[in-house]
């Protein structure tokens, strides 16, 4: 995270202004359970808010075609030191699972880390063994694969002040700082190693 850049300002164009955004940034592909978000967009009509995606992937193409609507907005493409600078831009992320036993134990994905820095609130629809986000109180778990209950929670987090979802999303920042740092997870480690030792 040291090294951050602005998104061109061709791409900063297409994110609308004095509106709710939400965000997603990733890959655009089978794996990524998109179609969760993209469609919790038919029940979006009615409101002023803007879902718009970072990224590229083998469905980009199919999905805004299939999915077109004037509040999706697809960015395509950026480098890593550049995905920061577009979740300033948003109010709200998201990131969708497809249910799977694999799960079970729970998954450590780098995109809730790219999130939490970023210091904003965080859906996860997500069925699987839940860590991190329910921990640091910055966004909360809901049932995958449900579009409609995706779009009732956006829209819950569109009509808080903007004081509280800056509340909200500063706890996940807060709690990279005091529990995922390298400082700390060495810290950690070692005295598991220690622990170790001293059982033999």
């Amino acid at each position: 995270y040291k090294y951050q850049e602005k998104l061109p300002e061709s791409m900063q164009n297409k994110i609308p202004k004095d509106q709710f955004i939400v965000g997603y940034a990733g890959t655009i592909g089978n794996a990524n359970a998109m179609e969760t978000l993209l469609e919790s967009i038919s029940y979006l009509n009615d409101t002023d808010i803007y879902i718009c995606i970072l990224g590229d992937g083998p469905l980009k193409e199919t999905y805004e075609q299939k999915y077109a609507s004037d509040q999706l907005i697809f960015l395509g493409k950026t480098e890593k030191e550049k995905v920061q600078d577009f979740l300033s831009h948003c109010d709200l992320l998201v990131n969708t699972w497809h249910p799977s036993k694999l799960y079970r134990y729970g998954v450590s994905p780098n995109k809730w880390i790219d999130y939490m820095y970023a210091r904003k609130p965080i859906i996860v629809a997500y069925d699987g063994f839940q860590s991190i986000i329910n921990e640091a109180g910055c966004g909360e778990f809901i049932e995958a694969e449900n579009p409609k209950l995706l779009a009732e929670k956006i829209k819950a987090y569109s009509k808080k002040s903007k004081e509280e979802l800056e509340e909200i999303g500063l706890r996940g920042k807060r709690y990279l700082e005091d529990h995922l740092s390298l400082d700390i997870l060495a810290e950690k480690y070692s005295e598991l190693f220690e622990e170790t030792i001293m059982d033999k």
